[in-house]
């Protein structure tokens, strides 16, 4: 069968994404289901789903998938990735598939997918699901139960009991469209709270559900500053990253965001994973904090793998993830949010000031390249001038300036992110990348 051959362009390096219904579809995500219980060993399978069009069919197929193996699935229906992690870990299941394509445009759908304590399935893992995928279902004798479960009481508790907002703020909240809006809103119902496409449709029609891109942008700056908010911030469409802009309309990058956490929030001897690409000021924060910053591979399974081997306190990544260990390690926007609530209402200074004191460097957005030969064009940097390390890809530092490259896994991509001491060199930085990359890419994009 053709949708069977071509399953492999729909596994990832972390989940299941693609178009829908050619290369994710009903009957695939069936498959997929029915072999997903042989990977966790358990008889109990939690599954949820966002609000995009296809997303009700893509669960029910699952559901009938896992309860052909004899297994009980228990349903907590529409919900953020992030609601759909806390009720894996908070009812202790051992496996969980989360119908959602994340930030990706309404035409794609996928599967993420969750063991013990909604930690993610690994590489490893998610290699051998693909390999047991097969055309023929495994159906036993005793069909599972489908058995509805309403965690709404349990996570409002939760998300209420990190709100520790001193001091009323005007906060913009874009939404996307997503379920993020409607999973926060009762949390900040004693702000003043300015909506901003709350309604969950799965054709996005504001714009695609993913804020790093600054188009997505406009609407919550224009807002931010036309009713002189305290801040604005805009989720994806599972709301498991958010991007923050301060009083003045401007976007803060997310090493900033990390800097502010820690400042406010650790202490000696913490922890705290980042990824590779965030600025070298996080180790200066951390010393004078006496913590310690540990830095990953860029990606939700490495970054949240290293956080529970080193009990980390808190992680980040360059787009928008952040992660806790009181949420199970596991990414939020929507806790996020709250924690930013917290410091900015604690604080006399505006969101801006708070975080200038971390801008003391000068950092790229994250360059595209698009290649031909991915491989061909990283070999080109092991040649570069500076100190080299090949943990994702290659970073290259020296006196003034850093940087890395690092391949898409999905996309004929190089990757950069570049940082220096001044602006002049940020810009020198970047078109010696340029040369480097040479004459084979076609063009260029930047996401913030």
């Amino acid at each position: 069968m053709g949708v069977f051959k071509d399953k492999e362009s729909a596994f990832g390096a972390y989940d299941v994404r693609g178009i829908y219904p050619t290369q994710v579809n009903e009957w695939l995500v069936q498959q997929i289901a029915n072999a997903f219980p042989s990977i966790v060993k358990t008889k109990k399978v939690l599954v949820g789903y966002d609000a995009r069009n296809s997303s009700k069919d893509l669960v029910n197929a699952t559901i009938e998938g896992l309860r052909l193996t004899g297994v009980d699935v228990y349903d907590i229906g529409l919900c953020t990735s992030p609601k759909f992690y806390f009720a894996s870990a908070f009812y202790n299941f051992k496996g969980g598939i989360m119908i959602t394509a994340s930030h990706n445009p309404k035409d794609q759908n996928g599967m993420k997918f969750v063991t013990s304590k909604a930690f993610p399935l690994s590489f490893k893992q998610l290699k051998k699901l693909e390999s047991k995928v097969r055309e023929k279902l495994r159906i036993t004798k005793k069909k599972g139960q489908h058995i509805k479960l309403n965690s709404d009481e349990e996570y409002e508790t939760f998300l209420n009991s990190n709100c520790k907002i001193k001091r009323k703020l005007k906060i913009v909240i874009d939404a996307s469209n997503g379920l993020g809006g409607k999973e926060i809103e009762k949390a900040l119902s004693k702000q003043d709270l300015i909506k901003l496409n709350f309604k969950p449709d799965g054709n996005f029609p504001a714009h695609t559900p993913n804020p790093i891109k600054k188009a997505t942008l406009k609407e919550l700056i224009k807002t931010v500053k036309s009713r002189k908010a305290d801040l604005g911030l805009a989720f994806d469409g599972d709301a498991d990253r958010v991007v923050f802009i301060d009083e003045t309309g401007t976007p803060i990058k997310g090493d900033y965001i990390m800097a502010l956490f820690i400042d406010e929030l650790a202490e000696k001897k913490d922890r705290i994973v980042v990824d590779l690409r965030l600025s070298k000021i996080l180790e200066e924060l951390a010393k004078t904090k006496k913590a310690k910053i540990v830095r990953s591979r860029v990606g939700h399974t490495f970054l949240s793998r290293i956080m529970r081997k080193k009990k980390a306190l808190l992680g980040g990544e360059l787009s928008g993830h952040y992660y806790f260990r009181e949420n199970y390690y596991a990414d939020s926007a929507l806790l996020t949010t709250l924690k930013v609530l917290n410091i900015l209402s604690k604080n006399k200074k505006p969101l801006s000031l708070l975080v200038k004191k971390f801008q003391k460097t000068f950092l790229s957005d994250e360059i595209n390249f698009e290649v031909e030969d991915k491989e061909k064009v990283l070999k080109k940097f092991k040649q570069f001038e500076g100190k080299k390390n090949y943990l994702d890809g290659v970073s290259v530092v020296c006196e003034d300036y850093r940087f890395n490259v690092r391949k898409s896994n999905t996309q004929n991509l190089i990757r950069f992110r570049g940082e220096a001491e001044s602006m002049a060199e940020l810009k020198e930085t970047i078109n010696k990348v340029k040369k480097t990359v040479g004459v084979s890419y076609k063009k260029i994009s930047y996401h913030f």
